[in-house]
């Protein structure tokens, strides 16, 4: 998946599934911590050893979260699991970032997102959202989350 941006809006792109989503445009208000709260489900997986992963991450609106998630890689299913920490930072577009750390973990896991909202013709509000995000470790992560 890749962030693109021009003519005022910002796309995230699927190259597996050659689509195209808008997730931000000049109509639409900025984002800011506030804009992510409550909790979302998500799925994910990866390679290196080859992985997937269902959870819920909470978002407290000011920068904090946490994540718990069930892994399981090649067979072996480990969790429910609960952060030990986990921090998150949104842009103005939509985009952002979380570093969350469990324990036995060296390192955190750093992700980048985009808030996907989509919207309908009869209420021109959102009715859901969506959150787009892959991982910046070698271990091929990505997934998606929502809440409605």
């Amino acid at each position: 998946m890749t962030l693109t941006s021009g003519n005022g809006k910002v796309y995230v792109t699927n190259r597996d599934s050659d689509t195209v989503s808008v997730i931000s445009d000049v109509n639409t208000p900025p984002f800011t911590n506030q804009s992510l709260q409550d909790s979302w489900g998500f799925s994910a997986s990866g390679i290196g050893p080859p992985f997937t992963e269902v959870g819920i991450m909470t978002f407290d609106g000011s920068g904090g979260c946490n994540v718990t998630s069930t892994l399981n890689t090649v067979g072996t299913v480990t969790g429910p699991s609960d952060s030990d920490t986990c921090t998150y930072s949104m842009s103005p577009n939509g985009t952002g970032s979380i570093a969350v750390q469990f324990s036995g973990d060296v390192f955190p896991e750093l992700l980048v997102f985009a808030i996907l909202e989509r919207k309908t013709a009869e209420k021109k509000k959102a009715d859901a959202q969506e959150m787009t995000f892959i991982g910046l470790g070698a271990d091929g992560l990505r997934g998606s989350a929502s809440r409605r």
